[in-house]
């Protein structure tokens, strides 16, 4: 079958997640209460630039799963309803610490991005501690 020139198709499977937001299709967007239009459109670039990386890195079938799983791990985490799940964001930072090096930076980025770091602010103090205590730094700086 001939190339039709449109994006290329993504296969994702998702099994076991509870109290989290699920996007699905190429044209998918986040919206976080609380976010403007403009910081939704661009926290979801933020997740959709990551699933590039993870599609551009030489991984094997098993550890591109992997790392897709650990990427919406991390998506729910920053954009569950309520607050950022913080520990569970650590989670992710250390899973890709521990098996795929290359893209951790690209998992920090999102994580000490400006817009993440709002989310995290409004929790409450005891949420930027708990930041402050996994990341080493004020939320957002």
């Amino acid at each position: 079958m001939a190339d039709s020139g449109g994006p290329a198709r993504k296969s994702y499977k998702a099994e076991h997640i509870s109290n989290s937001q699920v996007l699905q299709g190429d044209h998918s967007s986040i919206n976080v209460h609380g976010l403007s239009p403009n910081q939704n459109a661009q926290l979801g670039a933020l997740f959709g630039a990551l699933d590039d990386q993870i599609a551009d890195t030489a991984l094997t079938a098993s550890e591109r799963t992997d790392a897709t799983k650990q990427a919406g791990e991390l998506e729910a985490a920053v954009t569950q309803q309520g607050t950022p799940d913080v520990g569970r964001m650590r989670k992710v930072l250390t899973w890709f610490n521990d098996h795929v090096p290359a893209l951790a930076g690209a998992v920090l980025s999102i994580v000490v991005n400006p817009i993440v770091g709002q989310l995290v602010r409004a929790g409450g103090d005891l949420l930027v501690q708990e930041f402050k205590e996994h990341f080493g730094e004020d939320p957002g700086k």
